[in-house]
């Protein structure tokens, strides 16, 4: 694995340059900095990743999923009990079928009450192969509408807002790359008034 990353990595210097935005990120681990339209603080997440974990086993586990094939980006599995954040796993450059490995052996590990799963590209031939060998598994778009539409402009922020939330209370690991991701979308203005963030590639095209 640690072969795989340093050859992404090289990948990313290689096209981008080494003081790049996209280097400083994704090599160096350099966090993007604060300002007025980060949605989530920096400082949420390092008090979060000091606060002890609660270890309720009467808590049911959750696993997420956002599946990914090749390239830069991660098919990355997280389980979390409750409040407590219990594991990360991230894999490159797998194809279909060996991200459903991953998924499956991650079910068997955690025996989660559910799996959540990103079925937006290449997540939904994960999702269809899990449900196929009837594991309990939901898919989720985060184009699909909020429950709260007026807060909300779509499921995507809905759920960045229930994280946030979660994070005040909740214990997860001191994880550089997970310190990235949660402080990396900023909101982008909107005519509704309602919350909403930039796109990925809104985020990728300046170097997150």
């Amino acid at each position: 694995v640690e072969d795989t990353d340093k050859g992404v990595y090289q990948a990313i210097i290689d096209e981008y340059g080494e003081d790049s935005p996209q280097a400083m990120v994704e090599v160096y681990g350099e966090f993007p900095g604060a300002d007025e339209y980060q949605f989530i603080p920096l400082g949420l997440v390092e008090e979060a990743g000091k606060r002890p974990p609660m270890r309720d086993p009467e808590a049911p586990v959750v696993l997420g999923v956002d599946p990914a094939r090749y390239g830069a980006d991660a098919t990355i599995i997280v389980a979390r009990r409750g409040r407590d954040l219990l594991e990360v796993r991230r894999f490159r450059g797998d194809d279909t079928m060996t991200v459903v490995g991953h998924v499956i052996e991650a079910i068997e590990d955690f025996r989660p009450v559910l799996t959540v799963i990103d079925e937006g590209g290449l997540g939904a031939g994960v999702l269809d192969r899990l449900l196929e060998q009837r594991y309990k598994v939901r898919g989720v778009n985060f184009g699909w509408k909020a429950k709260d539409q007026k807060a909300y402009q779509n499921k995507r922020a809905e759920m960045w807002g229930a994280m946030k939330q979660w994070l005040r209370t909740a214990s997860i690991k001191d994880d550089r790359n997970l310190k990235k991701d949660l402080c990396g979308p900023r909101t982008r203005p909107n005519s509704s008034g309602s919350i909403a963030l930039e796109t990925k590639e809104q985020m990728k095209a300046r170097g997150l």
